[in-house]
């Protein structure tokens, strides 16, 4: 046997020594690039052939060898949900859900009146599922980014509509004996209109939640068109020539379109939502600076500020905003739980209020109970009551 040269030998070993460190150190992250490179060979996690499409499909190599020969890890990538796909836990404490161990937070910005109020709202969730939704951040999700996941609704065998609903999770409809349709009871259902146009504000889909028996349309890109409730009101949403969203309008139908409810949206110049505007907030705001030096207070009446929210947290129902203030200070302070008690946040639980300057050029009273909540009575100057017919529909005289 030839003997091998003692300068050649120590090559070997040193090559030896470096490929066993390669394969230590790509096996202490095979976990994360494992999986990236299964996803490359096109099988479908929880489909019966998952398995034999990651042996049979992924890209060969002497790098994957590892990945190749771990069945154990095949297996539970196989048996793991999709990320897109609906929680198959609870939350729970925190809240967090026990499957994924995601974390999630809601948020409420605005909520009308109503039995089904106007509600705009923010989901934080460490592990986001919609991926393509970035108005709020990576990990930020608004109750109006509802949309349909239309890239596999082609009516095939395996056919599936992602719907992804307020707080960002979606629901999964799969196309089953000639309709849409989710694996256990979800309260939703969802149908095809059957328009193929591409018209952007064309409604293709129609999504029904049957317990509340309110319906939102998408059109055939799937983007949120309207939501429409039981007790009448139609929420519209528009957007820009960029496709950001602009406005949520809110109308009773047959009543005055001045006491609409209208939501603004502005962004910053990464296209992230940087301000909501609310139409009573505004009008409160215009006034203010038109009248006065634009500082005004918000007294709460109902619940009894002494007898109920004084005897409780020790405090008054009560501020200052300072004219320099903006829209986002007013609502953080709206929403300022009190003391331990979320559910009696001023912007939730105060049924009657006032509004007026410190200058005391006039005079506004705010009623939940009017016009599904919309209800306000201002008194004032001429001037000043011209300015306000012009911003909002109110009571002058509501006897």
């Amino acid at each position: 046997m030839k003997k091998i040269p003692e300068r050649a030998s120590g090559i070997i070993s040193r090559l030896l020594a470096v490929f066993i460190l390669l394969m230590v150190s790509f096996g202490a992250n095979a976990g994360d690039d494992c999986s990236a490179l299964y996803a490359q060979s096109g099988a479908m996690p929880g489909s019966p052939t998952c398995q034999l499409n990651v042996v049979s499909n992924t890209p060969g190599g002497l790098g994957n060898y590892a990945c190749l020969n771990d069945l154990a890890l095949i297996r539970e990538w196989c048996t793991a949900p999709a990320a897109d796909e609906t929680e198959q836990s609870c939350p729970v404490a925190d809240p967090v859900y026990p499957g994924s161990g995601a974390v999630t937070l809601t948020e409420a910005d605005f909520m009308s009146g109503d039995d089904l109020p106007l509600y705009f709202t923010r989901t934080y969730r460490s592990k986001p599922l919609a991926s393509n939704a970035s108005a709020m951040g990576p990990a930020w999700f608004h109750s109006w980014q509802r949309h349909l996941d239309l890239t596999n609704a082609n009516h095939s065998r395996t056919a599936k509509v992602l719907a992804y609903r307020e707080n960002g999770e979606p629901i999964t409809f799969n196309w089953n004996a000639g309709a849409w349709r989710t694996p256990g009871f979800t309260g939703l259902a969802l149908t095809r209109n059957g328009s193929e146009s591409g018209n952007a504000n064309e409604a293709a889909w129609t999504l029904t939640n049957l317990q509340t028996d309110t319906t939102e349309s998408y059109s055939a890109q799937g983007v949120l068109l309207t939501e429409s409730t039981r007790t009448g009101f139609v929420r519209t949403l528009s957007y820009d020539s960029s496709g950001l969203l602009s406005t949520i309008t809110q109308h009773a139908i047959g009543t005055d379109a001045r006491k609409d409810i209208t939501l603004r949206l502005d962004y910053d110049d990464k296209r992230r939502l940087s301000r909501l505007n609310d139409p009573l907030g505004r009008l409160t705001q215009s006034l203010s600076a038109y009248k006065g030096s634009g500082d005004f207070a918000v007294i709460v009446l109902n619940p009894d500020p002494f007898n109920y929210f004084h005897f409780h947290f020790g405090k008054h129902p009560g501020f200052i905003i300072e004219a320099n203030r903006s829209d986002n200070d007013f609502f953080e302070i709206l929403m300022k739980d009190p003391g331990d008690s979320p559910a009696d946040v001023i912007g939730f639980y105060s049924e009657q209020y006032v509004v007026l300057p410190l200058s005391g050029e006039w005079f506004m009273y705010a009623d939940r109970g009017w016009d599904w909540g919309t209800g306000v009575l201002i008194t004032g100057p001429p001037d000043v009551m011209n300015v306000a017919r012009q911003a909002f529909a109110f009571y002058e005289n509501p006897g």
